[in-house]
């Protein structure tokens, strides 16, 4: 049993390396779409760095270059953090697209560089130790901030958009989580590394996780280049004639949405409203908080639905499908329609069409 577990977790470890490098590739060709794509490609780098690392080192040790293996096992130990650093880094331009900088990755990942050749010099236990605390509170402070960003970038989405396709980070939060779970889980691999069975399940997880990371950062529309992209700092409020009145600014948006109806447009957002209204997106923002009780998000979403209760209701629901219906209100998504039209109405489409 323990040979067939030695050899299909050789053939799974092989597997990730592959999927690693493919991965690699893919987004090299991919890295100017954006800042995020261009970060997750270093991300993956640093993964196949573990793997050559894992290749070099063992070379090394067969040619008998290096006789014992624990005065290189703490450089290899913290030269896999190396994809930690960026990582966050990756969620960080995510969640809080201006608050990353390169200085700043740069800063992140450099600790974590000059603790390896520390480690590769001295090889001391203490500054191994310390090294790999450094790890776990720099995660656990990363977390943190990934958390409060992501709820402070919710806010922002529902006060600027109108449709949150491919723009929402729910996910980030449940990769970040996972990923840290990984990184405990290769640290029990580590401490049991003569245990085969965990080091499959290891790279199973390896695998499965960052394919589900592929897959959400390719889709994800980056705002960092969009005017009213999401920042830490709170905006700086530009006076202009327009009257700043919470409950004059709402009256100019309802007579403006009913007559013109921008709602229409599925990438109508706060900053085509303020441009169109000249005046300031915060002021549109607290005057639709404070006066509709909602947020810019709700605010567009009812009036969607207002509209596609008004088109069923003229007729044409046998010519034409529900998605039709929804595109025609400004809907880029079913789930959003379906969810917001109960909301609204208190029955699904099909429910209200049969009525």
């Amino acid at each position: 049993m323990e040979e067939f577990s030695k050899e299909l977790t050789r053939i799974v470890s092989g597997m990730a390396f592959m999927f690693t490098i493919i991965m690699c590739v893919n987004l090299y060709k991919q890295r100017k779409k954006s800042g995020v794509t261009q970060l997750l490609f270093w991300v993956f780098a640093a993964l196949n760095l573990m793997f050559v690392k894992d290749i070099v080192f063992l070379v090394l040790y067969d040619c008998q270059i290096i006789k014992f293996w624990d005065s290189v096992a703490h450089t290899e130990t913290i030269i896999e953090l190396f994809p930690l650093p960026l990582m966050m880094a990756f969620n960080f331009r995510l969640v809080a697209p201006k608050s990353i900088t390169n200085l700043r990755i740069w800063l992140m990942f450099i600790p974590f560089l000059l603790l390896a050749i520390l480690n590769s010099v001295f090889n001391s236990d203490t500054l191994y130790f310390f090294s790999l605390m450094y790890a776990i509170l720099f995660s656990l402070s990363c977390i943190c901030f990934i958390f409060l960003a992501v709820a402070r970038y919710k806010r922002f989405l529902k006060n600027n958009y109108s449709n949150m396709e491919n723009i929402t980070v729910d996910w980030v939060q449940i990769v970040t989580v996972i990923y840290f779970f990984w990184f405990v889980l290769w640290a029990i691999v580590f401490g049991f590394s003569d245990n085969w069975w965990l080091n499959f399940i290891y790279y199973i997880v390896y695998i499965i996780l960052w394919t589900i990371i592929y897959r959400y950062s390719v889709r994800h529309r980056v705002l960092e280049d969009k005017p009213e992209t999401f920042s830490l700092q709170r905006d700086k409020i530009s006076f202009t004639s327009f009257d700043p009145r919470p409950a004059a600014l709402m009256n100019k948006i309802y007579s403006y949405f009913e007559l013109k109806k921008p709602f229409l447009n599925p990438d109508f957002s706060i900053n085509d409203l303020a441009i169109t209204l000249k005046s300031n997106r915060t002021y549109i923002s607290h005057a639709i908080n404070t006066e509709a009780k909602i947020s810019f998000y709700k605010l567009v979403n009812r009036y969607r639905v207002l509209y596609a209760i008004e088109l069923l209701n003229a007729g044409g629901i046998e010519k034409y499908t529900l998605e039709t219906f929804a595109k025609q209100s400004g809907f880029n998504s079913m789930s959003t329609f379906y969810s917001f039209f109960k909301e609204e109405t208190g029955c699904t489409p099909k429910s209200y069409i049969k009525k």
